[in-house]
């Protein structure tokens, strides 16, 4: 609504409204000789967005709330306005039209003084445009800190809404292993050879879900997970596990390769972590390549550390996303990638007091290279 109607009954201002308020709705009120003064009932707007700013309001009694349109059928509050105060002058001050909808919370009273006179009442006390503009700059600071106590609490909603997809997504590979392992197991013509990888399938599976659980739950809690380190082998563990992978990712067509031997060295690691970080990234290749590719290792042994790099031949990771991959849901376009894959590679590499990296190379696939601590 724009100035309101003159026919209502005249109203006279409550005698307790004088004492207090701010100075600029105390001046405003003193301009009441023009009678324009509104009830307004519970409900009922005031104005609203897009009505000309061609006025202030002072609200004698009751409470007007400000809202906002935020998208259709999705608003939001801004303020509320109690007795003694005035609302309406972000339009006034702008020259605009009006940018929010101000309705009666409860039943009021509201008083509206025209553009006219609150220009007249600024020329002869300019004091009251300084105070105005202190006021008004008090009710945004108010209205910024609530959007950003909004947002953080929008954004805590939806972290943990793509938090629960992410492992709901991460946990279907190992869970459709077991249950492929369990039919097959089921059949009692199946050879003892045949039970028997079913079985250490069904547990290395299990395992590989356990593990995950722990992972998710201590990322959600902030906390580190336990790490068990053994002394293993590492050309007996790669080679065996490259094994293992190629039968996962079979039906994905991703064909796991070594490009040189593993070294024959002892270290101390946690071989089930060590394990879902490799699967990570085979899991993160096969999201790249669709349409099947290969994946490949290769190792260098320095005198402090041994290098394990992974590339494949899929499209690769630009040069100005290299620094992001490890963030925490960032998923660099891959249309299944959940996006804490990689924040999890880093946790597991760091918890080893190792390193790892994505690098570029020019025309070629996802490289990544992991470098464990010997003599630990």
């Amino acid at each position: 609504m724009g100035q309101p109607s003159t026919t209502t009954s005249q109203l006279q201002v409550p005698e307790t409204l004088k004492p207090f308020g701010t100075l600029v709705a105390r001046e405003l009120l003193k301009l009441q000789k023009t009678g324009l003064h509104r009830r307004i009932n519970e409900g009922e707007a005031v104005f609203t967005e897009g009505d000309p700013g061609d006025g202030l309001f002072v609200l004698e009694s009751g409470t007007v709330v400000i809202t906002t349109t935020i998208r259709p059928g999705h608003g939001r509050t801004l303020t509320r306005i109690h007795a003694g105060d005035y609302f309406g002058e972000m339009a006034l001050l702008d020259e605009g039209l009006r940018s929010a909808t101000a309705t009666a919370e409860i039943d009021s009273v509201v008083s509206f003084v025209p553009k006219s006179q609150v220009m007249e009442l600024i020329a002869r006390a300019p004091i009251i445009a300084f105070e105005m503009m202190k006021e008004f700059s008090q009710r945004m600071r108010a209205s910024n800190r609530q959007f950003v106590e909004e947002a953080l609490s929008t954004e805590r909603i939806g972290l943990l809404e793509r938090f629960s997809f992410s492992f709901a997504h991460d946990l279907k590979n190992p869970l459709a292993g077991i249950s492929m392992a369990a039919e097959l197991l089921a059949d009692e013509t199946i050879s003892r050879e045949l039970r028997q990888t079913l079985s250490r399938q069904l547990v290395r599976q299990s395992r590989r879900v356990a593990m995950m659980t722990e992972e998710m739950l201590a990322i959600s809690r902030g906390t580190k997970p336990a790490v068990n380190f053994q002394t293993v082998d590492l050309a007996h563990f790669i080679m065996r596990k490259v094994e293992e992978f190629q039968l996962d990712f079979q039906e994905r067509r991703l064909e796991i390769t070594l490009e040189n031997l593993p070294p024959n060295l002892q270290v101390q690691i946690d071989p089930a972590r060590i394990e879902q970080l490799l699967l990570n990234l085979l899991h993160n290749s096969a999201d790249a390549m669709t349409g099947g590719g290969r994946a490949w290792f290769r190792f260098e042994t320095g005198s402090s550390h041994v290098a394990i790099e992974l590339e494949d031949s899929g499209p690769g990771i630009s040069q100005e996303r290299i620094e992001q991959v490890f963030t925490p849901f960032f998923t660099h376009g891959k249309v299944n990638g959940t996006g804490l894959g990689l924040s999890i590679c880093r946790r597991v590499m760091e918890s080893h007091g190792g390193t790892i990296r994505a690098l570029f190379r020019q025309a070629r696939g996802a490289t990544f290279r992991m470098e464990l601590p010997l003599g630990r």
